[in-house]
């Protein structure tokens, strides 16, 4: 995902909430923030996303995320 001008396309940000949700679950936890650096949290994001293991619970978080990335782009197109 690419932010241009302090701008994020809504088509791009729709297709990446995956990558957006794992960016606020590496920030916050319980309300608390853990993280501010963005270098930080990005490499921490990228560490998990290469590490598709397959596992039944990750395969349902990601069906699940595909699910509300569908309904989230229905709700904001229509």
């Amino acid at each position: 995902m690419r932010i241009r001008t302090n701008n994020v396309e809504k088509m791009e940000a729709l297709e990446n909430l995956d990558l957006i949700f794992l960016c606020l679950d590496e920030m916050v936890d319980q309300g608390v923030v853990l993280e501010t650096d963005p270098n930080v949290i990005a490499g921490k994001v990228a560490m998990q996303s290469t590490e598709a293991s397959g596992s039944l619970s990750e395969q349902t978080l990601t069906q699940a995320l595909a699910t509300a990335r569908e309904h989230l782009a229905r709700s904001l197109l229509t």
